[in-house]
């Protein structure tokens, strides 16, 4: 075996790991001892396209289930804080604890039916169109 290997040179460990599984394979002098495996191929897809296809799948949110906890959940906000729209999560979970107090019950009847109706809305969106408006535009209302 090489000692320029990353299994015998600590030097050049955890980076050569790292960057082999991120697509970005430098050779032999980091790579795999004496040049045992060759450069994965991938097709016409570079690194930086497969990390931002990956994080993008991260960053989906499916349109059932904000619908979902719109229509069950929606008073207290749930679906906001699920999509990432905070601020809109805690207006409506203040207004249904806070108002619902001062109002009996009026304000949070209100702000259930808005949360139905965005629930709705959600549903009947197709899951691109969802991705569209509400988690990559960050839309907080309607």
């Amino acid at each position: 075996m090489s000692d320029q290997g990353h299994w015998n040179n600590p030097d050049a460990g955890a980076d050569a790991q790292s960057s082999y599984w991120q697509g970005e394979y430098r050779g032999p002098e980091y790579g795999w001892p004496d040049g045992e495996h060759a450069e994965p191929s991938y097709g016409s897809m570079s690194a930086a396209a497969r990390r931002s296809y990956a994080s993008e799948a991260i960053r989906q949110k499916d349109h059932v289930s904000a619908g979902l906890f719109a229509i069950f959940l929606g008073m207290f906000g749930v679906h906001k804080f699920y999509l990432g729209c905070n601020n809109a999560g805690f207006i409506m979970l203040a207004t249904s604890i806070i108002g619902g107090i001062m109002t009996f019950g009026l304000a949070a009847a209100v702000i259930w039916f808005i949360a139905i109706v965005e629930g709705v809305i959600y549903l009947t969106k197709s899951q691109t169109d969802f991705d569209r408006l509400y988690v990559q535009n960050q839309r907080d209302w309607f």
